[in-house]
């Protein structure tokens, strides 16, 4: 019954009342419960301690405690005292380098171990502390400034200054009983890399991707993930980029991992691209080129282009701009786009030396690797084997064709390697659906109400695409 009481008649204490309490750096209880019109209880009942010395704390520090000792100025006598007598002790506790201003107060309360008596104390004055700072950080900059001084993540300021009511009001700091979880350390990070941590929340909430639940698992464990990185890769995101890949290999629970890096992955993108340009960045995300509807396959989990499996870096530049002149040029599928660059990492993976120096030996070889290596997993079917090297010879051909059309090189090492080998198509199989199960299906058909189905089955039907391929269906087709 009392800790709803307390809930129930918490006040605000502004800083022009907060003035008239402070004296010489006294704090004067008796006044404030007056001037929160409770006369009758400071005349009737003697507090304990009437007057606190605040003469060591910073002028914000002394405001901030006579707000926070103030909020509770309707409680009970009894449990007022006791709470005053609290946080003078939690004071004493701390060290002094604590009192110097709100952020070094901070990092004390949430670095400082005290006994488990002020444990509750301790926690609700430094949600109470970062509650205020929020009233000052309006703007995406100030929410990671913040961050990167106090080395905490505090989901309520982003749901408030992104618009997002869900996450301000789950991770609200006084209102929330469990305020441990309502902000998130990240100290053991370097402070670029706590600008990272904040971006990547930024965007999640605005992009609304998480629950309140997901959210306070992903973040809350930011801290014990920096074991599993080096000291470079906790201070500087390049590092860090470099790590990440190898994380799925660390002992962490995958389900919080899976998320909250992917999200961090991302935004380290975007930093790097910003910092360097498109052509320096080995993995490309879909939404940089913000492409039609047509050339997206939804059921495609990949969402980005990825060269860093390209070993030779002239390579790896020529390759960019092809994808980029893909993009850019062509109306391929994005799709499409991913197997070629596979092909052509494949290639690279063969040939160590810049593509300029290919030659059309080197093509038969290539070819003859690829012949071998199909051979050993599939099967001995001359026409399938052909029309497997068609596919390779297709995509390094065109490759070419684009180097020899900038005058890269002079001759297309491919061109050869195409005479040579027949395209001989397989016959059409037919069908393996039986008859019967084909009857019951053109029968139930009818039952359908909206015709619009009975169309798309006919044509995935006649034509025999791929469900995603009927899904990239235009008009103009």
């Amino acid at each position: 019954m009392t800790k709803n009481k307390v809930s129930k008649n918490t006040v605000s204490i502004p800083e022009e009342m907060v003035e008239k309490c402070l004296v010489n750096g006294i704090f004067h209880i008796n006044t404030l419960l007056f001037l929160t019109d409770n006369q009758d209880r400071a005349e009737k009942y003697k507090i304990a301690q009437p007057e606190i010395d605040l003469s060591f704390l910073s002028r914000e520090l002394q405001i901030r405690v006579i707000q926070y000792v103030g909020q509770y100025a309707n409680i009970p006598t009894t449990f007022y005292t006791s709470h005053i007598q609290r946080i003078v002790k939690l004071l004493s506790c701390l060290p002094v380098t604590a009192y110097k201003d709100n952020i070094s107060m901070i990092h004390a309360l949430y670095e400082t171990t005290t006994d488990s008596y002020f444990s509750g104390t301790q926690n609700a004055f430094l949600a109470f502390i970062i509650q205020k700072d929020s009233e000052k950080i309006v703007s995406d900059e100030d929410f990671i400034n913040y961050t990167i001084q106090t080395g905490l993540i505090v989901p309520y300021i982003a749901g408030k200054i992104t618009g997002n009511e869900i996450i301000a009001k789950g991770f609200h700091l006084t209102a929330n009983k469990k305020r441990y979880g309502c902000f998130m350390r990240t100290d053991l990070w370097g402070p670029e890399i706590r600008k990272i941590f904040a971006i990547t929340l930024l965007h999640d909430v605005r992009k609304n991707r998480c629950t309140i639940a997901t959210f306070r698992n992903h973040y809350r464990h930011i801290n014990e993930y920096a074991d599993f990185f080096s000291e470079k890769a906790r201070n500087d995101p390049e590092e860090m980029f470099k790590e990440l890949p190898s994380l799925s290999q660390c002992n962490i629970k995958k389900t919080y991992t899976d998320n909250i890096f992917d999200a961090v992955f991302y935004t380290l993108l975007e930093v790097h691209k910003e910092k360097y340009g498109l052509m320096e960045t080995d993995v490309w995300l879909f939404s940089w080129f913000d492409p039609s509807r047509a050339r997206l396959n939804l059921d495609l989990q990949t969402k980005q282009f990825n060269f860093r499996e390209i070993p030779n870096a002239h390579n790896k530049a020529l390759i960019k701009k092809y994808c980029l002149a893909l993009i850019e040029m062509s109306d391929r599928t994005f799709t499409t786009i991913i197997e070629i660059i596979g092909k052509l990492i494949n290639l690279s993976k063969n040939f160590s030396q810049d593509f300029e120096k290919f030659t059309s030996k080197d093509a038969e070889e290539y070819l003859q690797s690829i012949s071998i290596t199909y051979q050993r997993k599939r099967n001995d079917d001359p026409i399938a084997l052909n029309n497997y090297l068609m596919l390779y010879i297709d995509t390094d051909l065109r490759f070419f064709e684009w180097m020899e059309t900038y005058k890269m090189i002079q001759f297309n090492p491919f061109a050869l390697a195409k005479s040579q080998i027949s395209h001989k198509k397989k016959p059409l199989r037919k069908t393996n659906i039986t008859p019967y199960l084909i009857q019951q299906m053109f029968e139930n058909l009818p039952a359908l109400k909206d015709r619009r189905y009975i169309l798309c089955f006919l044509v995935v039907f006649e034509s025999g695409m791929r469900i995603s391929e009927a899904c990239q269906l235009r008009k103009k087709d």
